[in-house]
């Protein structure tokens, strides 16, 4: 009942994800509601960031595409910065994460805008 859309592009072998300048291209041409996105990295001063440089490209355009941003991570991930940047804290709109967030990151989160949901 879903219909399926692969980008293209060199495939990542630790996640299994298409990436590239194919992957990219093929991306330009689509459009989304909601952005559900996997963060490896997120800090509120350095923003959202991966290890990998194909893969922020990737994921910046997604961002740029979509009307919603939501990043879903768990709490391990807070405070951290990779190689690679891929947007700051105020592009997320909702962030989706365990109950083990640092404590007061959730009211931090929430005076700059972004919704948190804890589950």
């Amino acid at each position: 009942r879903f219909d399926v859309v692969l980008l293209g592009g060199n495939v990542r072998v630790n996640s299994h994800s298409t990436v590239g300048p194919l992957a990219l291209s093929v991306l330009r041409n689509f459009a989304g509601y909601k952005l559900f996105l996997g963060v490896d990295s997120f800090s509120l001063e350095h923003g959202v960031s991966t290890p990998s440089l194909e893969e922020a490209l990737l994921n910046q355009l997604m961002i740029q595409q979509a009307d919603k941003v939501i990043a879903v991570f768990d709490s391990s991930k807070f405070n951290k910065r990779s190689f690679s940047y891929i947007a700051n804290a105020d592009a997320i709109d909702c962030i989706v994460t365990d109950n083990a967030i640092p404590s007061g990151m959730a009211s931090k989160l929430r005076a700059i805008g972004i919704d948190v949901k804890i589950v």
